[in-house]
């Protein structure tokens, strides 16, 4: 699964509602409009390889992330963020822009 976000100067819009997937399901971030920055608050469906949680996931404009592997259920909340050319960073605040974060719904 690949998913994209978009920036419109002031958000990091991830797709619209939360994002349904499946342990052991592949997925990739990336945004045209720069590079990209997700913030998971807790815990988080990823895991590195000695096991520990990624809770931050980041990747260049439009390469995105490396394809990661879903190894967590539940639900988890992410900020997301989008490092704009200019260098100014948009994105997620949970109080005045809530919009730029998204929900991850991992089952089985």
């Amino acid at each position: 699964m690949t998913s994209r976000y978009v920036s419109d100067g002031k958000d990091a819009l991830p797709p619209a509602g939360e994002l349904k997937m499946t342990i052991q399901d592949t997925v990739r971030y990336f945004s045209n409009d720069g590079d990209i920055t997700l913030e998971f608050q807790g815990d988080s469906p990823f895991r590195d390889k000695n096991g520990n949680k990624m809770t931050k996931i980041t990747g260049p404009k439009k390469t995105g992330s490396p394809p990661l592997t879903l190894q967590s259920e539940g639900k988890f909340m992410c900020g997301c963020f989008i490092t704009l050319p200019s260098g100014k960073r948009v994105g997620w605040d949970p109080k005045t822009n809530p919009g730029s974060g998204t929900v991850h719904d991992v089952g089985h």
